[in-house]
């Protein structure tokens, strides 16, 4: 906090000072969903693996074969390759107690559960 790294962020956020912690309700995963959505990626794909035309690819995965999800997510631009993309979070039900496990980049997890307030 030496520095005024939220000084851009004024607009957007309210700091105070420091609360104290609420009892949490319960524990809960929230961890990062991937799904292959983008037919053409899926294609490219393919013809690479099976080493056929666009034709081929095209009767293998139709534009049908786009799936969605209906969850919250975050666009996000990736440092390794600068694309954007769109992270989407899945948050899991609420478990009496907390359960230890990994974190990724993104401070989500399969595996371990956060406080739920």
């Amino acid at each position: 906090m030496k520095h005024n790294w939220l000084n851009g962020m004024s607009d957007h956020i309210h700091v105070t000072g420091i609360q104290p912690i609420p009892r949490p309700e319960g524990y809960r995963r929230v961890q990062r969903v991937q799904v292959k959505s983008s037919p053409e990626r899926l294609r490219r794909r393919y013809m690479r693996r099976h080493q056929v035309d666009e034709q081929s690819a095209r009767q293998a995965i139709p534009d049908t074969a786009r799936k969605s999800l209906a969850l919250p997510y975050v666009r996000i631009d990736s440092q390794s390759t600068g694309q954007r993309f769109q992270l989407f979070i899945k948050h899991g039900s609420i478990e009496d107690r907390p359960t230890e496990g990994l974190f990724n980049h993104y401070g989500l997890s399969v595996d371990a559960t956060i406080p739920w307030f």
